[in-house]
């Protein structure tokens, strides 16, 4: 049976993967605007012509009340908030989310879709690492980069900082390391191999602390829980030949990169007892400015975006002048207050608890498949932390959709019901 991709459906679906590929790369923000209202309209030209549609059902429901009562909280706090403008400005951020979220919660539900997305995935990987070392080789950045026209090696891919890739890297790490096994061919594992090594050298250069523990963590896992003593044997073999072919042919630039990563492991302990605000004393400090803000607003939070606004007073000076949250929970507590914070962790917890029961009660491609996803959500939780503020990438909601349509498992696809999937 041959797939007939010039079919409206198959078109809409090949659409729809291609936004989501665009907005995980936004290397322009004036493209990603386009792109969006673009996929929206389209969406909603499909929508009129199936005005019997149904578009919600028990398992996109919970999220999208969440969605909803944050859109509407967030109108609330317009009576508290101190910056108004802000508001309508996260109003807008909130509505992207759900119409991001909600369409491709529908999407990801078809099992050929939920099959192929950890392919697409591990491209996307493969896309940002290849930027990376395009940017370390030329010293040049994309137009979405904090250093587009000048000339630094720090790389950002298509981000506006070192962090945010940094965050995206490990966060899709599992796809791409686990794509092996989950598709059976053995020669990825070489490729897989390299683009771990890649990975793990962007970070240690950019400084990534979090990212390099976070990586370090799943990596001991998988080696240990899911290679055979011959795999073993195999990565460790060619990773040494690697290496030493490396140290052999760039000695000054390894004896450089051995340098730098000796100085960012050792100050992951000793930083937090340095005379100067490290990172992570300045995380740590705007974890407490976030509970003491919320407190203060009689836990309701200050409104949407006004956390920057109330931390650009006298508590810039417990943070080192930090006022964005880095932190994508704590943003939640101290914009829009205890319910919100409350709700978001609970689908998080939700979500670890249906992968995991999942995963430990499947077999074959579907254990693997069930990991892939179980582990990057684990993984999100350093995600959350490393960025200054994860707001501006709505591509989040995407991911949040495969999460969640991954807790739903399916005998068989639904009927054709739903907005992308009907004939």
């Amino acid at each position: 049976m041959t797939f007939d991709w010039l079919s409206p459906k198959n078109l809409l679906i090949a659409f729809l993967l291609f936004f989501a590929v665009l907005d995980f790369y936004p290397f322009s923000y004036t493209l990603q605007i386009y792109s969006f209202l673009g996929f929206a309209a389209v969406c909603l030209a499909y929508l009129a012509t199936r005005p019997s549609l149904s578009l919600i059902d028990e398992d996109n429901l919970k999220p999208l009340l969440f969605l909803g009562f944050w859109f509407v909280y967030n109108g609330i706090t317009l009576f508290w908030a101190l910056d108004k403008e802000e508001v309508m400005w996260w109003a807008l951020y909130i509505s992207r989310y759900a119409i991001t979220f909600w369409v491709f919660s529908i999407l990801f539900r078809k099992k050929e879709i939920k099959r192929l997305m950890p392919v697409i995935w591990a491209e996307i990987f493969l896309l940002y690492i290849i930027t990376a070392i395009w940017e370390m080789t030329v010293w040049d950045h994309l137009p979405s980069s904090r250093f587009y026209g000048r000339k630094i090696w720090v790389p950002t891919g298509p981000f506006y900082g070192e962090n945010i890739l940094a965050s995206f890297i490990i966060l899709l790490l599992p796809f791409t390391v686990l794509l092996p096994l989950y598709l059976k061919k053995n020669w990825l594992f070489i490729l897989s191999l390299a683009l771990l090594i890649g990975s793990f050298v962007i970070i240690t250069l950019q400084g990534a602390r979090i990212a390099m523990l976070a990586m370090f963590a799943f990596v001991a896992y998988y080696f240990i829980r899911h290679t055979g003593w011959r795999a073993k044997v195999i990565s460790l073999s060619v990773l040494a030949l690697l290496v030493g072919f490396v140290v052999i042919k760039y000695k000054e630039p390894v004896e450089q990169f051995e340098e730098m990563f000796k100085h960012q492991t050792s100050t992951i302990t000793s930083e937090a007892s340095s005379l100067h605000m490290s990172s992570v004393q300045i995380r740590k400090q705007l974890i407490r400015e976030a509970v003491d803000i919320t407190v203060e607003s009689n836990l309701l939070g200050v409104g949407g975006g006004n956390f920057e606004y109330v931390m650009s007073s006298e508590r810039q000076f417990r943070t080192a002048w930090i006022t964005n949250a880095h932190n994508y929970i704590m943003e939640l507590l101290g914009n829009h207050g205890i319910i919100l914070f409350s709700w978001f962790l609970f689908l998080y917890s939700w979500w670890l608890y249906r992968l995991w029961v999942l995963y430990r009660n499947s077999e074959g491609r579907d254990r693997y498949l069930y990991l892939m996803y179980l582990s990057s959500l684990l993984i999100f939780a350093a995600t959350s932390v490393l960025p200054s503020s994860l707001r501006w990438n709505y591509h989040i909601w995407i991911y949040f959709a495969a999460i969640n349509a991954m807790c739903h498992k399916t005998e068989q696809d639904r009927e054709e019901r739903f907005l992308p999937l009907g004939n």
